[in-house]
């Protein structure tokens, strides 16, 4: 009964989000048909057990689910991933069909991986501070192989290769596992389904990061152009990619804050009904 409420609680806050009243100024750049969309998703998958059996996890961990916080955390993760990865689709709408890098693994989940973890701005959300500098990066590319050293270089900042919110992996995706778990395993597991669970058995370092070279490559000029605009180390580029961070972390907040409207309004309606008002 208390998972029941909990989930027709969150389908009324859903259907709220389109007609609550203007935004606050402080998350007034939220896309809310956007953020309508992802919460409808990610209410029906992330507490979805059938969702977790076909990532592979055992009923041990799905039974996970049943707890409030577990629950909450993995709706969070669930809503602020497919976010950023829908507001990028929306930025470069030929992302959506640009095909996958290897196979199962879309090319557009990478690009908004790298949208979401790239420059030092992103450390306060995803608390890591393992991260892939956008010179670093461009430096990479410019090699036009993924063997090169500037894909390979790994230290403090990250990599393609390894390191908290590379495009690769270099461990078994769990995002249950409170010793292991990254932000990464939330994002892939909720924008990726396929490549988590395909990818998990071994290390893809050079495989993908190689296919993501030769992928970016085949691109037209102006569509390399365009995801500069959000990956690149101008100051710009920077300003572009951290407003796309920013509105993520405001998308989540505006749920929240939906949600706990939509909660008191139930409870008041139902103090009436109690009372005959």
């Amino acid at each position: 009964m208390k998972n029941f409420i909990f989930k027709s609680m969150l389908a009324t806050c859903v259907a709220g989000i389109a007609i609550v009243c203007t935004p606050k100024s402080s998350v007034a750049q939220v896309d809310m048909s956007l953020l309508t969309e992802v919460a409808n998703s990610c209410q029906r998958d992330a507490n979805s057990p059938e969702y977790y059996r076909q990532l592979g996890h055992t009923k041990h961990e799905i039974d996970l689910i049943n707890d409030d916080w577990t629950a909450k955390r993995l709706l969070s993760h669930c809503i602020r991933s497919r976010y950023i990865y829908s507001l990028t689709i929306s930025k470069f709408p030929w992302l959506a069909s640009a095909g996958d890098m290897k196979p199962g693994y879309p090319a557009s989940v990478a690009i908004a991986q790298l949208t979401r973890t790239m420059g030092p701005e992103v450390i306060r959300l995803i608390g890591y501070s393992e991260i892939l500098e956008p010179s670093k990066f461009l430096d990479c590319l410019i090699s036009q192989t993924g063997h090169s050293k500037e894909c390979k270089n790994s230290n403090a900042t990250g990599s393609l290769y390894k390191g908290n919110g590379s495009i690769s992996r270099s461990y078994k995706f769990n995002l249950f596992n409170n010793y292991q778990k990254t932000s990464d395993d939330n994002f892939f597991a909720f924008t990726s389904p396929s490549y988590y669970v395909n990818y998990n058995h071994h290390s893809t370092g050079e495989i993908v990061v190689v296919a993501f070279i030769e992928w970016f490559m085949k691109l037209k000029p102006h569509q390399r152009r365009e995801l500069m605009s959000i990956l690149g180390e101008e100051e710009i580029q920077k300003s572009n990619r951290k407003k796309m961070q920013l509105e993520t972390h405001d998308a989540w907040d505006k749920y929240r804050e939906i949600r706990q409207k939509v909660a008191e309004e139930d409870k008041e309606r139902r103090r009436r009904e109690l009372f005959g008002e």
